[in-house]
């Protein structure tokens, strides 16, 4: 599934385009602002190609702008933002008028994407705030909360999942596993939970996930990074208490384990799911390995 970020008019709002100098000021920071974006990895930014037929308050654009720039002034602002921001984003076919249905058909699962919009300091109008991105803390905001509320499926989830959690290793076979979230085992006193996968039990997965990515691993014991995984995620972190064998996954002990006890409806069954993991060495520092996500081993 991939992420798309819209530019349009109101990506440049209107209280940036009081004055040449505040143009160029603004088209220096959207430039360094999408490229930024767009180096980490996870979202395109796309260009209607009639984004300057949009009209707010009755004016486009180059209406707007018209009125504080004189005609060198703006020719030299056009030659910028195309050269600078859009030539290169411009989707053949895109219409504006479009990207109010894709946000409102969001996330679309037949064209395998999700959208949000590029804003300055100004809010789209009409536009969910969760969906609006202006540096990367909200491109993360808005990529967590997508591969959180919308898991869509075990594929779907991991494949964001390894280009988002990037101190993370993976077994190849974790999209798998994760269809057992949720199910009746040997191991659990319950039924099969109603949502199973990760669609049922992907708050808890993610938690996890975010967590195990994020702890800082240099100089602490294994007790202590236990700790702090389960008082960050939530959930309790222990070791496996008795026979450990079948938890080596590529020659690593994956014996840790996060306990995901309940589902995204915490509907009040008590669950026996696991995230499995290990401390993988590499070079310079520890990775963490995780080996296996979904019902207990």
């Amino acid at each position: 599934m991939e992420g798309r970020l819209y530019f349009g008019f109101q990506t440049l709002g209107l209280t940036n385009l009081q004055s040449y100098n505040a143009i160029k000021g603004l088209l220096d920071s959207l430039e360094a602002t999408i490229n930024s974006i767009e180096s980490r990895g996870l979202v395109s930014v796309d260009v209607a190609e009639n984004w300057v037929e949009e009209k707010i308050s009755g004016k486009d654009f180059w209406e707007v702008i018209a009125t504080v720039l004189n005609s060198q002034e703006l020719g030299l602002v056009s030659k910028d933002i195309y050269d600078r921001l859009l030539n290169s984003r411009i989707k053949k076919g895109l219409d504006f008028k479009n990207i109010a249905v894709n946000l409102n058909n969001n996330p679309d699962i037949t064209k395998n994407s999700f959208y949000g919009v590029l804003k300055t300091n100004t809010d789209w109008l009409g536009v969910y705030a969760d969906y609006q991105v202006s540096d990367l803390q909200e491109l993360n905001d808005f990529y967590e909360y997508f591969l959180r509320e919308h898991p869509v499926s075990e594929q779907s989830f991991v494949d964001r999942a390894k280009k988002y959690f990037l101190n993370l290793d993976w077994s190849n076979d974790i999209a798998i596993t994760m269809r057992s979230h949720g199910k009746s085992s040997s191991q659990a006193s319950y039924g099969q939970a109603p949502t199973i996968g990760i669609c049922g039990f992907s708050y808890g997965v993610f938690d996890t996930l975010k967590t195990l990515n994020d702890i800082d691993l240099s100089n602490k014991s294994t007790q202590a990074i236990l700790g702090e995984i389960a008082a960050s995620s939530g959930f309790q972190c222990t070791a496996q208490g008795g026979n450990k064998s079948h938890l080596r996954f590529d020659n690593i002990n994956c014996e840790f384990h996060v306990k995901i006890h309940t589902n995204n409806t915490n509907d009040g069954v008590y669950y026996q799911d696991r995230v499995y993991f290990g401390f993988a060495p590499t070079c310079d520092s520890r990775r963490i390995y995780v080996a296996h996500s979904g019902q207990h081993l």
